[in-house]
């Protein structure tokens, strides 16, 4: 059955070729988008964790005059 299959992929290489891209982008994309949304939610805890334990942030504002 496999060979089947890969023997109609490579016999019409025009017809095959749009969906192979798409799914090929599709799945960058989800692996790309769902690494980005878990480092902002780890970074998230993590900063808001430092906060909570007791660690202090110091910041120099800018005077104003």
């Amino acid at each position: 059955m496999i060979r089947f299959l890969i023997k109609g992929l490579l016999r019409d290489r025009s017809r095959s070729f749009l969906p192979i891209t798409v799914v090929v982008i599709g799945v960058a994309l989800t692996v790309f988008l769902y690494s980005w949304i878990e480092g902002m939610v780890n970074d998230i805890i993590r900063v808001n964790a430092s906060f909570y334990t007791g660690h202090v942030k110091i910041r120099a504002y800018p005077k104003v005059t």
